[in-house]
């Protein structure tokens, strides 16, 4: 039988509590022999499920190579491949979710690596797929992000998840500065092409409109992280309207867990919200209506907060912004220097 390490500070394992290492390998084992058993997954599934929940507990002192050296087998029958595969050519929930996370090389895709951003990702990738996106009879189904886009230096902004969340060319993960917040990543088309291809024209211009904007209220943009509210791609035809994750608990529950942890690693002085559909899934509906900036709770934690339009609408939208005298852009620049005043970064 395999050993368990007694710690895990290093590497993916870091998304795991020591504490909880034991416990969690336990489950993992007794829902691997349950999949089995019941055949709820076919052979190959169960592997690689198995071997991803093992990655994200990270148990084994120098890593999931440790596997290679283990007896794996006496964790689940031995009618479960063990094998090395190509996880591209597997799939978790379906013909459409074949892009999981097989090496180090392929999950970062070209994105610069990051504690911080490796932890945050490890984490999103220790929750089941069945456990928390919905079921088969859910449409549109939210699917869960396994790979990184394919990074490029022609790229503004690696958004998270998807990227590593900040501008392309910083050295040093940012923090006690800003928190950029959008709604969700994308659909899932778009999504696979940009996992091979890298990103789309319009997609890049999200990103170089709303740093156009932060920056002339006087954001260093550099020292930002930029992510989404909620965890996942639609598997729908468009990603307009509210994300359709947000009637299904448990989807919720794993954003709030990244948002969560998210507010943790970057330590955001100021958060800056993009969107009605970000305000109303935090509560902060006010923001958006009479506001635009306050001190007030996001995750639980006192922050200062301000609405900004999304830029995918900006231009239908902009023009209903008044804030302190002035409307639309104006408006817009005038909340962002407020919010930079009241977090002591101006």
């Amino acid at each position: 039988m395999f050993s368990i390490a007694t710690s895990s500070t290093s590497g993916i394992g870091e998304c795991v509590d020591a504490y909880l290492i034991g416990t969690n390998v336990q489950q993992t084992i007794e829902d691997g022999q349950y999949w089995v058993e019941h055949a709820t997954y076919s052979p190959d599934e169960v592997s690689v499920r198995f071997s991803h929940r093992l990655v994200a507990i990270h148990p084994f002192p120098k890593g999931i190579e440790a596997l290679q050296a283990a007896d794996e087998r006496e964790a689940i029958p031995t009618r479960v491949p063990t094998r090395q595969q190509d996880w591209r050519e597997l799939s978790c929930d379906g013909p459409n979710f074949s892009h999981v996370r097989a090496h180090e090389s392929d999950y970062k895709n070209g994105n610069p690596s990051f504690p911080e951003v490796d932890r945050l990702m490890a984490k999103l990738l220790g929750y089941p797929d069945s456990d928390y996106y919905g079921s088969v009879d859910d449409f549109p189904k939210m699917v869960p992000l396994r790979r990184w886009v394919k990074a490029s230096q022609h790229d503004l902004v690696h958004i998270f998840p998807g990227g590593n969340g900040l501008r392309h060319g910083v050295e040093r993960f940012p923090s006690d500065y800003a928190l950029v917040l959008m709604h969700d990543f994308d659909v899932l088309d778009l999504y696979l092409d940009a996992v091979e291809n890298g990103y789309k024209n319009q997609q890049q211009a999200t990103s170089i409109a709303i740093c156009r904007v932060l920056e002339e209220g006087g954001v260093d943009t550099r020292r930002c992280f930029f992510s989404n509210r909620f965890m996942g791609v639609r598997d729908a035809k468009d990603q307009y309207g509210p994300n359709p994750g947000r009637r299904y608990a448990p989807f919720v529950r794993l954003s709030d867990a990244i948002l969560d942890a998210t507010i943790d690693a970057v330590r955001p002085r100021v958060v800056f919200l993009l969107g009605k559909h970000v305000l109303d899934s935090l509560g902060l509906e006010g923001l958006w209506r009479n506001e635009y900036v306050a001190n007030t709770s996001v995750a639980g934690r006192k922050i200062i907060a301000a609405s900004l339009t999304h830029t995918s609408k900006r231009h239908l939208n902009i023009g209903r912004v008044q804030f302190d005298g002035k409307t639309g852009h104006e408006a817009e620049i005038e909340i962002i220097r407020k919010a930079m005043r009241m977090g002591g970064l101006a």
